[in-house]
């Protein structure tokens, strides 16, 4: 690959963007979306981060369905709905478990989408925005998460909120 930064706004939104292609150099990810989508996890606004060939920023990785299917008794882990035994036992599905916020508690709403609304694929400074509102529907006013690859050397990830009525 020739680029250094990736972005596709599909179903499940992603970026990627890094530093270089050496094992020393800096590879950022940053996802927002649908947990609602096929394998979908509650992990909108989810960031990955490596640098020097360690990942320093990571989600607790993938799990094998057929084992997880074997554990889960009486329901099946396919089932999307929110009380369902894949969100509320299944801890590695839900937000609690992923590199993204968790407000009061509370699982990021299934059924809503969040999307990229500003990037820049310029070297000096690298970003991808997501407005992550939707997915945090009534738990803030409106929530958005930047990250970012400066000049090349390090990241930044940066959160605005402003809670709803209640605290936050």
């Amino acid at each position: 690959p020739s680029s250094l930064f990736y972005i596709a706004e599909g179903q499940n939104p992603i970026c990627v963007m890094r530093s270089g292609w050496e094992t020393e150099d800096i590879w950022l990810g940053y996802k927002v979306g649908n947990p609602s989508c096929p394998h979908g996890h509650m992990d909108v606004g989810s960031f990955l981060f490596e640098y020097g060939g360690a990942r320093f920023a990571v989600d607790l990785g993938s799990d094998s369905y057929s084992k997880v299917a074997a554990a889960v008794l009486g329901e099946s882990m396919f089932n999307m709905e929110e009380s369902s035994i894949r969100w509320n036992k299944l801890l590695r599905y839900n937000n609690f478990s992923h590199n993204t916020l968790t407000i009061n508690g509370q699982f990021q709403k299934l059924e809503r989408k969040s999307d990229f609304i500003n990037h820049s694929s310029d070297t000096g400074l690298m970003y991808a925005a997501g407005d992550l509102t939707p997915s945090y529907e009534g738990q803030v006013e409106w929530l958005k998460r930047a990250v970012a690859l400066v000049d090349r050397r390090f990241i930044v990830v940066e959160d605005y909120l402003k809670a709803a009525s209640s605290d936050a």
